[in-house]
């Protein structure tokens, strides 16, 4: 029988193959040019034989289903599995070692490939250790910043120790970048003949930004190991986008005293990015003159904020297929907006101690969502003088938030043909709120299993309206000063029950 054994003084140092014969197909050489030609043969008589993988290849016995990379190896299964006797032969394992590294291997072939790659890195890592010891820095007089290239070095000058601008011609756009001149011209300004569009091949999204077509293929189109991730070294968080990343590190890891805030130059107000500052600029301090609307070409809306605008048209003029849905990937939940994707995400699929809380500063309350909070606030703890109010145009009706107006108006001002009805799927039953819509399909469309309850935490009482649960709770197991009172602006009636004093009001009239 023979034997098989690693020998230690057959390691090979190999410097470099000379004299070979190389493959045109694969990395495969030798130096017999009797086994090149053979070589060249399996190319074409052997279906599993690949070379373009740079995998060695396997050797397969016809009785049985071993199979092995070793030649080696493969002639001993042979001798004794199967009874094919040769002459007695001293087996040796030979190991292949690169003198430029710490590689190693029992491959001839996989120790050539190893070269060629290690032998051009140590050459490039070479080139670029005497290119930073021989580079020639640009340093700025004014600060500690420093450049390879002089052109750098001067647009960081105009940018943060001179007062030269680039202003666009065509409207107020200033900037002190030239290459933002150039795009905001090329965006804003160019005909439509003139621009140059960068489309999608694979959906209409086109855009006139070369990035932003790069930044859509890997976020809409690319699967598995296609997709650019870019992930935080920080914490688990990755994304399909460049600037997320960055603002996520902003947001999440920087210490205060690192961060560039943006400040306003006619109030108090700050922010960590620039397009933080213009949208409270353009919301707060601009002009109506100034102001840059975005207006709908479908209807009469417009917003001083572009991606409001974009959602705008996705959630009410996109139809079929157009519709850009955000799904939820452990739910059967879309949504039209992405920010309500997140909130659903939020509420329904976090751990406790995962949730997003919205915690009020001035007492125990909190909530999931943002906007409830800020609408918590103005209601409870802010003065007359303070308080927000939102007033209807049509009367002398004024609300603390905008959901309420918009209800009022609804009920009170509009004409029967200018109401957007929520129609019933099931029944004839329609509202002009699509709040109003969720609570009769969950009253009377929906199974037991489907049902969602609000339950009380202190009693079995349950209901399928929130504010009923609100209202009982404020009225069964709230103490002292916990109550919310309802009181009558006419006389010293007060209750716990909002619709209690409604109809105490309407006893007035």
């Amino acid at each position: 029988m023979s034997t098989l054994e690693y020998s230690a003084a057959s390691t090979i140092h190999v410097k470099s193959p000379k004299s070979v014969h190389n493959c045109e197909v694969c990395p495969f050489f030798t130096r017999s040019a009797f086994l090149m030609v053979n070589h060249v043969g399996r190319h074409w008589s052997s279906s599993h034989f690949n070379c373009e993988t740079h995998d060695v290849e396997s050797y397969y016995c016809q009785d049985c289903n071993y199979q092995t990379v070793l030649t080696l190896l493969f002639k001993q299964h042979l001798q004794d599995r199967h009874g094919i006797k040769k002459e007695p032969e001293q087996y040796v394992i030979r190991k292949y070692i690169c003198e430029k590294c710490s590689f190693e291997t029992n491959f001839s072939i996989k120790w050539f490939q190893h070269v060629l790659v290690c032998i051009k890195i140590k050459k490039n890592e070479a080139m670029k250790s005497e290119k930073i010891e021989n580079v020639s820095w640009h340093h700025c007089t004014e600060c500690s910043y420093k450049s390879k290239q002089k052109r750098n070095l001067k647009i960081h000058v105009n940018a943060h120790h001179s007062d030269q601008w680039y202003e666009c011609e065509e409207c107020p756009f200033k900037t002190k970048y030239k290459s933002s001149l150039k795009n905001h011209t090329k965006i804003n300004h160019l005909g439509e003949q003139h621009i140059k569009w960068y489309a999608c091949k694979k959906c209409p999204f086109k855009t006139k930004q070369n990035y932003h077509l790069k930044s859509h293929i890997n976020g809409r189109h690319s699967d598995g190991q296609d997709i650019k991730w870019y992930t935080c070294q920080e914490c688990p968080f990755k994304t399909k986008y460049n600037h997320s990343l960055k603002m996520h590190i902003h947001v999440k890891h920087l210490d205060k005293t690192e961060i560039k805030w943006f400040y306003c130059d006619k109030c108090s107000y700050k922010g960590k990015f620039s397009w933080e500052l213009k949208k409270h600029i353009n919301a707060l301090h601009l002009d109506e003159d100034d102001i840059k609307w975005y207006e709908c070409k479908e209807c009469q809306f417009k917003t001083k904020h572009k991606p409001y605008l974009n959602s705008h048209i996705n959630a009410r003029h996109l139809n079929g297929a157009d519709i850009k849905w955000y799904e939820c990937q452990i739910c059967p939940y879309k949504s039209k907006f992405q920010q309500s994707l997140k909130t659903h995400i939020n509420i329904n699929h976090l751990d406790e101690h995962d949730t997003k809380w919205y915690p009020c500063q001035k007492c125990p309350f909190k909530t999931k969502y943002y906007h409830c909070l800020k609408i918590h606030i103005n209601v409870k703890h802010l003065d007359n003088a303070e308080i927000k109010w939102y007033e209807c145009e049509n009367c002398p009706y004024k609300a603390k938030s905008s959901y309420d107006l918009k209800k009022h108006t609804n009920a009170r001002h509009l004409k029967e043909q200018e109401i957007k009805w929520h129609e019933c799927e099931k029944c004839p039953y329609k509202a002009k709120t699509s709040r109003d819509l969720k609570k009769h399909v969950n009253l009377h469309h929906l199974d037991e299993g489907e049902i969602k309850w609000y339950e009380c935490q202190t009693c079995p009482f349950k209901t399928k309206h929130r504010s009923s649960l609100n209202s009982h709770v404020n009225a069964r197991h709230l103490d002292g000063e916990d109550i919310k009172w309802y009181e009558c602006k006419n006389c010293s009636f007060k209750t716990k029950c909002r619709s209690v004093l409604y109809r105490h009001v309407q006893s007035h009239s």
